[in-house]
Parts: C-alpha cells; sequence; structure tokens
C-alpha cells in the first residue's frame, strides 16, 4: 500500500513538472482564455464544447477548433486546464 502511494505521488509529480513545461514553452490564445464557446464567461459551457472534442485532431469528425486552447491541434487535457484556470472569468 505504501509503495503504491509513493509512486502516485511520483506520478502526480511528474504531471505538475510537465504541466510547468507545457505552459511554459507553448502558446495560449490571447484574449478569452478558456472560452471554448464564445460567449464570454469560463463556465461548464466551455467544458462541454471541449469534452465533445476531446482526443480529436484536425480532420476528426468531432474536431472543434474553438476547443483547441492550446493552438496544438490536439484536444486533450491541457485545454481542459486551461478552462479551469480560468474558470469564472468574464470576456467583454
Amino acid at each position: 500500500m505504501k509503495d503504491k502511494i509513493v509512486s502516485e505521488i511520483v506520478v502526480a509529480l511528474l504531471l505538475v513538472s510537465t504541466l510547468s513545461l507545457m505552459f511554459a514553452i507553448q502558446p495560449v490564445a490571447a484574449s478569452g482564455e478558456g472560452d471554448a464557446n464564445g460567449d464570454g464567461i469560463v463556465d461548464i459551457s466551455d467544458v462541454v464544447v471541449w469534452a465533445g472534442a476531446f482526443g480529436s485532431q484536425p480532420g476528426d469528425p468531432n474536431w472543434d477548433a474553438d476547443a483547441d486552447l492550446l493552438l496544438d491541434d490536439l484536444i486533450d487535457i491541457f485545454d481542459v486546464i486551461i478552462i479551469s484556470i480560468n474558470y469564472g472569468n468574464t470576456y467583454p
């Protein structure tokens, strides 16, 4: 049991390190960060847009460029992290 907890902590630390590097080197949308549906509010509706396109890339039937918040041509966990960081923000 102790070994499992230690390994989970190590995985969590690796994930945090990876996220730090990703956000340090990847471009992010300049305005309206996290607002995938363009309504000016970062909320659960943006998570729904992201979820509908999760795992897709250009050319896939469920591809939605508005859900690609990291602008890396892949809808993945890093896009929803942008939504979560900005959750509750409003934009004019």
